[in-house]
């Protein structure tokens, strides 16, 4: 198999993890403290730690210098600390001490992160940087619902040390076999070398700073739809509409499919930078319709079928408009800049995700619910005219042996 497919492994990591922070931090929590405040309190710590991590270690990555890359080291170093830190939550005896012990798996998944994305990016020849992506965000889906469908079975046999001793081997495993003995980033000085011999690649410009501004302000508007739609919708196909739960897996599981459909077929649909950007615009398009939809015609538990089909529209919008926004950063980004660029591009997904859980807390307790899908209806067509204005194109630097 290609290697710039199967550096998309690593991302089944990426995936475990997040869905293991979802589900067992707040159980953990839970058995801390009877304040539902500490555990708004914990994820916001997470969101800010996050930022943080991201803009630093893309700074100090993009100028680290060593035979494995620049990126290589910071990634191996990041996913085995991760896992070995998270098998440490069971040690706290106290809200505290779990917070401090999760920040500090935070700040190493942050740290995995930003340079993974940064090494797939670069890894991506010519005209495959969507192939790539979209293998990226399969693994990631595979990895979360691996970790949905095991979890309850984890927990209900083995112990609780045992349990994150299997999921640190899900996240440290599928990495330590991919990076670096199979994919092999070139050694840190032959980049440097390269970028030097082509002062295009050396910097950046105006036009290419105007292009990435507008690219994580499009980045945050989709984590801010995205984020809204996953803790809204669920919540109000069932409470407010009275779709059953069993209806709602079924419309879960038509998100997934589209998901999965359209991140293996996304290489297919986007060959260059003019089609990112196509597949970028049609994308938002049928997402801001599917929230419109949403918001003026699904009004009965009768319409069942209008619940699946925005479920299977939303999955397959969703990973297109992620895999054609990484492709574009690809092609605005000086590689010399790349994992600064991928931090601030993390930092406006994670700010999406904050903004849009507090969208939802809010106007979940209105009286006209519907309200958040109209909003993100709007939002996305600011996002499609944001996106029309990107014009700049750069070719991605190939980085793997």
């Amino acid at each position: 198999m290609k290697k710039y497919i199967l550096i998309g492994i690593p991302d089944f990591c990426l995936g475990v993890f997040w869905t293991l922070l979802a589900t067992f931090i707040p159980w953990l929590v839970k058995l801390k403290t009877t304040d539902p405040q500490h555990l708004t309190l914990m994820f916001s710590i997470y969101a800010l730690v996050g930022v943080l991590t991201q803009l630093i270690i893309g700074f100090l990555s993009d100028r680290t210098k060593s035979k494995w890359g620049k990126r290589t080291p910071w990634i191996i170093t990041g996913i085995v600390l991760a896992g070995i830190s998270q098998i440490g939550w069971i040690l706290a005896n106290s809200y505290i001490f779990l917070l401090i012990i999760s920040v500090i798996t935070m700040i190493f998944i942050n740290i995995f992160q930003c340079t993974y994305y940064s090494l797939a990016i670069e890894s991506a020849p010519a005209g495959k940087t969507s192939l790539t992506l979209g293998s990226c965000r399969v693994f990631n889906c595979l990895g979360g619902a691996v970790m949905s469908i095991i979890a309850a079975h984890m927990w209900k046999n083995f112990s609780l040390l045992s349990n994150l001793g299997i999921i640190a081997s899900l996240l440290v495993i599928p990495t330590l076999i991919i990076i670096p003995f199979v994919i092999r980033e070139q050694p840190s000085h032959t980049l440097d070398k390269a970028i030097k011999n082509n002062n295009s690649m050396a910097s950046s410009n105006k036009q290419d700073n105007f292009a990435l501004v507008t690219l994580c302000i499009v980045t945050f508007i989709a984590y801010i739809g995205s984020t809204s739609t996953i803790h809204l919708a669920n919540t109000y196909f069932v409470e407010i509409i009275k779709f059953n739960k069993e209806q709602l897996g079924m419309g879960l599981f038509f998100m997934n499919a589209g998901t999965l459909f359209f991140g293996l077929l996304s290489y297919k649909i986007m060959h260059n930078f003019k089609s990112y950007k196509q597949t970028l615009v049609g994308s938002l398009i049928a997402v801001s319709i599917a929230f419109a939809c949403v918001a003026f015609i699904v009004k009965s538990p009768q319409q069942l079928h209008a619940m699946y089909l925005f479920y299977f529209i939303y999955g397959s919008g969703n990973v297109l408009t992620l895999i054609a926004l990484y492709a574009i950063l690809a092609h605005v980004s000086a590689p010399s800049h790349l994992g600064f660029n991928v931090g601030w591009f993390n930092v406006s997904s994670a700010l999406g995700q904050v903004v849009g859980v507090n969208l939802f807390t809010h106007f979940i307790t209105l009286d006209n619910p519907t309200l958040i899908f109209k909003t993100c209806s709007i939002l996305f067509i600011a996002g499609i005219c944001l996106t029309l204005a990107i014009n700049r194109q750069r070719a991605p630097q190939i980085l793997i042996a």
